[in-house]
């Protein structure tokens, strides 16, 4: 790495903890222009990210759903995995259920994505007919390594209920001879 991409790298990370410090004290509007300065002049993912988020909840600034959108959508062409899973979400929660597992299919596909694995298989638990593929992605999820320790709990609860563990067979009893 070079001297300039060394001090562009140094000035990204002090400009990331100034953002993160300001946010979690509450100082949202000046969180928010840094967000704002990391993700267009250096097309940083995280603060677009950061972005997205503070338009959803309102957070130094009025809230807007297409402005959080749209920031997601920049991250998720930049490649950000979990603005592609934010996005995903999203359209589940509109009813768009074949965009939103186009989106978790994909990254099942590209990025072998646990987190996404286990949403393939919260929406394919609603069919009785599916419960192979359910099975199939709760593994897959399970065997992911980066999955929270609750969605590694509900993955496990969730293949549990279909698969519950079976008692130990009973030994017959054996007939005593007199």
């Amino acid at each position: 790495m070079g001297d300039d991409a060394k001090a562009q790298a140094s000035t990204i990370n002090a400009l990331f903890a100034e953002a993160d410090k300001a946010h979690e004290h509450g100082r949202h509007k000046r969180a928010l222009r840094i967000y704002m300065h990391l993700a267009t002049r250096y097309e940083e993912t995280a603060a677009m990210g950061s972005l997205a988020r503070m338009y959803e909840y309102g957070e130094g600034t009025q809230r807007d759903m297409d402005a959080s959108l749209l920031w997601d959508r920049k991250a998720a062409d930049l490649g950000c995995v979990s603005a592609r899973r934010n996005l995903a979400i999203y359209h589940r929660g509109r009813g768009d259920t074949l965009i939103a597992r186009d989106i978790f299919q994909s990254l099942v596909d590209d990025e072998n994505d646990a987190s996404a694995a286990l949403e393939l298989a919260r929406m394919y638990l609603l069919s009785p007919h599916e419960t192979k593929r359910v099975v199939r992605y709760l593994e897959q999820a399970l065997r992911g390594d980066r999955l929270s320790p609750y969605e590694r709990e509900q993955a496990e609860a969730l293949l549990g209920d279909i698969r519950p563990v079976k008692p130990a067979a009973k030994k017959p009893k054996s007939k005593l001879t007199a």
